[in-house]
């Protein structure tokens, strides 16, 4: 064999050993990408200019994965960025912060205390790719009970009074699912008798509404079964508000909740 045919065959033999440790190398690129996180951009843009700030953020994922931070209104107007391992990962946000928040439960709410004004998201992404984008959106997950009290006709109720809402979802799960507990909330009424209380999504119709006074319980209503009978959506996205007015006239206690209405009669024993 001539030096031309040698030097041709060494040649072509070390080209294909480059181009074979170059398909090795690109095979174990690909495979290393497989195990590499996933940058998650989220898209804040839609919180900008809303009053939801600050906003708690916790992110769970593969691996025993997690991360918590804490968002201000600055934020809104950038995307946020952050390295997830692939995989099922669940976003939670919610801008009630502080002691009803608790990273890795959700949100408990204080025993005595009202729901807070929460705006809450929860959304469980699978991700595969290298780069993946959310739009980060809040929904109002408490419904404020607007309630006023009249006292027409000739017997009152007499203030002062004390209006006690009590029901059995105490807080919400890291899934955002309401849960099973005591929930109690009590306050005094203005002389008007305007007693708003804030009470968090409901899973049935055991919401109560009790007036007492210094002497005890004065009356107590199946709030839950009357907002039941009124159609309201507890399943929601964004729950409404709802106004509650309970009317003390001489013979009957009227509740209406928007054109919905119920008149109960009683007598009081004074």
């Amino acid at each position: 064999m001539s030096s031309d045919a040698k030097g041709h065959l060494l040649l072509s033999m070390a080209v294909s050993l480059i181009l074979l440790c170059v398909a090795c190398w690109s095979c174990s690129v690909l495979e290393d990408r497989d195990d590499c996180p996933c940058l998650l951009v989220l898209d804040l843009g839609v919180l900008r200019g809303q009053d939801r700030f600050p906003v708690t953020l916790a992110v769970s994922g593969q691996g025993g994965f997690f991360y918590t931070d804490t968002l201000w209104r600055e934020d809104s107007r950038f995307d946020y960025y952050l390295e997830v391992p692939r995989g099922e990962t669940v976003i939670y946000a919610v801008n009630a912060a502080g002691a009803f928040f608790v990273p890795g439960y959700g949100l408990k709410i204080t025993s005595g205390a009202q729901c807070p004004k929460v705006w809450m998201s929860v959304r469980r992404l699978n991700l595969g790719a290298e780069r993946c984008r959310d739009t980060l959106r809040l929904s109002k997950n408490y419904c404020l009970l607007d309630i006023r009290i009249s006292e027409s006709g000739n017997k009152t109720l007499g203030w002062p009074f004390l209006v006690e809402v009590s029901g059995g979802v105490d807080g919400y799960d890291s899934a955002g699912n309401p849960v099973p507990g005591r929930f109690a909330a009590a306050l005094w009424p203005s002389r008007e008798g305007y007693a708003p209380v804030s009470v968090p999504r409901q899973v049935d119709n055991s919401l109560r509404l009790d007036i007492t006074n210094s002497t005890g319980v004065l009356r107590s209503f199946a709030l839950g079964e009357f907002i039941a009978e009124s159609g309201y959506d507890w399943g929601a996205e964004n729950l409404e508000d709802l106004p509650v007015q309970i009317d003390y006239a001489s013979t009957s206690i009227t509740i209406k909740i928007d054109l919905w209405e119920k008149t109960i009669p009683f007598e009081i024993v004074i």
